[in-house]
């Protein structure tokens, strides 16, 4: 098989002399590499310096705190029996930032486009907070006891349950939910 402008001769190797292509036609420093590569190298030099400029723990230092976990540990768990019974959930279930930001496992309000809360029992909600979620475009609040009012602070809601939540006499504007389905 021949190739036109190609020799291959017993002094060299044709592959060799081409391959990879990419150095001989492109740059191979990291600014020529993908925005992936550049993300990656960015990661790992954060975690270097992470460790780097951690405070350095002598071994007395992580002996004593060793000792101090296993002195503390049959503690903790005779504690942890005596508390159950004592212990009465004193919390106040609001439907606002935290709780959202707390129960979908999200760090930027608007990362959440997708709300399931049934059955947490919420009773009330921060309409102010709410406003930060411009984003949530499904609603399944099924089994609260939330007001209807508080769901048109999600202006992009497409879909939206609430069965079993006890709702009566509502009014509904056509302005309240302008994406509603």
């Amino acid at each position: 098989m021949a190739i036109a402008g190609v020799k291959l001769a017993s002094d060299g190797g044709f592959v060799t002399n081409c391959f990879p292509a990419r150095y001989r036609f492109g740059r191979t420093s990291s600014e020529a590499s993908g925005a992936w590569v550049l993300a990656h190298e960015d990661e790992q030099k954060r975690r270097f310096k992470a460790v780097l400029c951690a405070k350095h723990r002598t071994y007395s230092q992580i002996k004593e705190q060793r000792k101090n976990s296993e002195l503390e540990a049959p503690k903790l768990a005779t504690d942890k029996l005596d508390d159950s019974s004592k212990k009465v959930d004193t919390s106040v279930d609001i439907l606002d930032k935290h709780f959202l930001m707390k129960h979908c496992c999200i760090d930027d309000p608007s990362d959440l486009c997708s709300l399931n809360i049934s059955s947490r029992q919420l009773t009330d909600a921060n309409e102010d907070d709410l406003l930060l979620f411009k984003n949530v475009a499904y609603i399944n609040a099924g089994e609260n006891f939330l007001p209807f009012e508080v769901f048109r602070q999600f202006y992009s809601v497409r879909e939206l349950e609430v069965p079993l939540n006890g709702l009566r006499s509502l009014k509904i504007s056509h302005t309240d939910f302008t994406n509603l389905e």
